[in-house]
């Protein structure tokens, strides 16, 4: 055995490590362990095995054998155009919208492109006819196509035809394109009845010329009271009127009478001042007065007021169709002296011949106690026929002093009843100065 050991030969040791038997290294480190103040080891975890956890995916068998909710028709027809591969891709639904909207508008591009094209050459197409158009325009306008042989005019109520002839005085040589239609009209407005001009042009060669007159506003008698004057509902002076006087009538009469047919007011008294010319503007303040009262009261109204008395501005007055004057004052306030003009006439229906409103707010009236008054009556510019049986001119002393205690008696009723009395209220005729019942306030 001492022979063995000899012959064997004896392998080298490696560096750093002991040749001490292995039972002796094992005892070392183990002294060593427990030695105090050295901290134990740390075991070597890296080469030890972790144990195997459980996979939290299931195999794709077990999902294979998992039943699946049904796909919706556009899951289905996603997956019916992707790639030949066997996986199939889900979008959603906003990323499709988006992807729609792109793709419509890469489309669409080309057709918008084709759309501004086909409008510009429409464009081109437009400007190349009026441009045509205006041309043979031009050509027409110069050469003897449509040149004017016939000049045709309608008459109106006041004007001739031919007066319009005379007016009318169209160059030789002018076309129905080219004639100057301002030099015409202006001619024509050389009478006061042309208002304005409309032309019809009947080709090849007939020109119809149609003239609006001027609407009749109102009939001025002037302050001789031998003259009248039309003034147009726009304030122009047309031309002097005439007044027939063959049956005996005055010159306020006969106004009265043709102001009634031409369905227009009177306006009388006025001052001397006021100088009628035709083709002018009657811009008399007075008459402008008349105007606003006459614009400024109600169409209803304004159509029952035959005359108007113009003497100043601040003492206006007028008639009314039932023969009743009112005493207007100054132009304003007009929508109350109305107001207080319907509800007199409405409380005193028939029995009132005049009424103050100068100031509205405080009305006055007179009215007598008859049944008898006439509608119209006043309105001729006479006296009121309105009168009582005790109240008759050329009476008795006892029918005198009858009236005149009726009168008084009348005056006391009224006195107690709206107001106080106004004695010095204008008298229209000895009749109705013993037949009034005085203004009442």
């Amino acid at each position: 055995m001492t022979q063995r050991r000899k012959s064997e030969k004896r392998k080298p040791t490696p560096r750093g490590v002991s040749p001490l038997p292995q039972s002796e290294r094992v005892a070392k480190r183990r002294a060593q362990e427990a030695a105090p103040g050295r901290t134990a080891r740390k075991p070597n975890t890296t080469s030890a095995k972790k144990p195997a956890q459980r996979p939290a995916v299931q195999s794709r068998k077990a999902q294979a054998q998992k039943p699946q909710a049904p796909k919706s028709e556009a899951v289905r027809r996603v997956a019916s155009k992707t790639s030949d591969s066997d996986k199939t891709t889900y979008i959603p639904k906003h990323e499709r919208t988006l992807q729609h909207a792109r793709t419509g508008s890469r489309q669409s591009a080309p057709n918008r492109k084709e759309t501004a094209s086909q409008i510009g050459h429409g464009i081109k197409i437009v400007i190349s006819v009026a441009v045509i158009v205006f041309i043979v325009y031009l050509i027409l306008r110069v050469s003897p196509t449509f040149t004017i042989t016939q000049v045709v005019a309608d008459p109106t109520d006041h004007i001739s035809q031919e007066e319009i002839s005379d007016l009318t005085q169209v160059p030789s040589g002018s076309t129905l394109l080219n004639f100057d239609e301002d030099k015409v009209t202006s001619e024509l407005k050389q009478n006061p009845w042309v208002d304005s001009v409309d032309y019809e042009r009947d080709f090849p060669h007939t020109l119809t010329i149609h003239i609006n007159e001027r609407h009749i506003g109102a009939l001025a008698v002037l302050n001789s009271g031998s003259a009248a004057w039309y003034i147009a509902d726009d304030g122009t002076w047309i031309e002097p009127a005439q007044l027939d006087k063959s049956q005996g009538q005055t010159s306020e009469q006969a106004a009265l009478a043709l102001a009634s047919s031409q369905q227009c007011v009177v306006i009388k008294n006025l001052p001397a001042s006021v100088q009628p010319r035709s083709g002018s503007q009657a811009n008399d303040e007075t008459i402008d007065a008349v105007s606003t009262f006459q614009h400024d009261f109600s169409s209803d109204f304004a159509a029952q007021v035959v005359s108007y008395s113009a003497n100043s501005t601040a003492s206006l007055s007028c008639v009314l169709s039932n023969g009743v004057e009112v005493s207007l004052g100054s132009a304003n306030n007009i929508s109350e002296k109305e107001t207080a003009i319907e509800t007199i006439l409405a409380s005193h229906a028939g029995k009132v011949t005049y009424i103050n409103v100068r100031i509205p707010s405080n009305p006055s009236y007179r009215s007598v106690d008859s049944d008898q008054i006439g509608q119209g009556s006043g309105t001729l510019g006479g006296q009121s026929q309105s009168t009582t049986n005790a109240a008759k001119p050329n009476n008795s002393s006892s029918d005198s002093s009858a009236s005149a205690s009726q009168s008084s008696g009348d005056s006391s009723s009224s006195s107690s009843g709206s107001g106080t009395q106004s004695g010095s209220s204008t008298a229209r005729g000895s009749s109705d100065a013993s037949a009034s019942q005085g203004s009442q306030a």
